[in-house]
């Protein structure tokens, strides 16, 4: 009976299921520069990034989750734009500096006081 002390290379490590592929990422485009090397270019923040010749994404999503740009195209916010008025005291629509006086909330509070209770 011989013993054999040599490992069992029959396991192979099992793949993932689903890679993401270049194509699938959709923000991203692949561009050929002028000198003919290519380039993977995000379409939010037009950075380019180098083309890995072994395929792989990893540094593309790890962009793509990080993108400024994305996240505030995602996030779908817009800027308040607000016209500008001529300054009137008794303009309630647009926004306002007022003065805090004491004796004038005091005068409205005991004013709602008595008619609320």
């Amino acid at each position: 009976m011989k013993i054999s002390n040599a490992r069992d290379t029959t396991y192979e490590r099992p793949t993932p299921k689903e890679v993401e592929c270049l194509d699938d990422i959709e923000e991203l485009i692949v561009v050929k520069l002028v000198d003919g090397t290519k380039k993977v270019q995000c379409n939010n923040c037009k950075i380019k990034l180098s083309k890995n010749k072994d395929g792989a994404t990893t540094q593309y999503k790890r962009h793509v989750n990080g993108c400024v740009k994305r996240q505030v195209s995602l996030k779908g916010q817009g800027n308040l734009f607000l016209a500008p008025q001529a300054p009137r005291s008794d303009n309630a629509n647009g926004i306002q500096t007022w003065k805090y006086d004491q004796a004038k909330i005091r005068e409205v509070v005991s004013h709602m006081i008595m008619v609320h209770y």
